[in-house]
């Protein structure tokens, strides 16, 4: 019997000793998701960051420029086909 217990004794020691390691493992293992997380979130921010000041400074460029049209959608009601001119009515067909 005290053989046994001893036995016992010496796998659960393994057995907390196996846990300990194999969470030390699932640490390392979420301290890397995290940093791969933390850098994605910085590109994309980054990312985010540059087209927000890209946008911005095309809009300004247009609006310098003679000529050039902005973006922006046009208050203005658009005129029909017939307003520009550009179809006509064929009755005879």
């Amino acid at each position: 019997m005290e053989e046994w217990n001893a036995q016992i004794a010496l796998l659960k020691a393994k057995s907390d000793k196996g846990k300990a390691e194999a969470k030390i493992e699932y640490y390392k293992t979420i301290g890397a998701l995290q940093h791969k997380q933390d850098e994605a979130r910085t590109k994309l921010h980054e990312l985010k960051t540059a087209g927000d000041e890209r946008h911005g400074k095309t809009s300004k460029q247009a609006q310098k420029r003679p000529g050039m049209k902005s973006r922006q959608p046009s208050t203005s009601r658009p005129q029909s086909s017939n307003e520009q001119g550009r179809w006509t009515h064929r009755s005879d067909v």
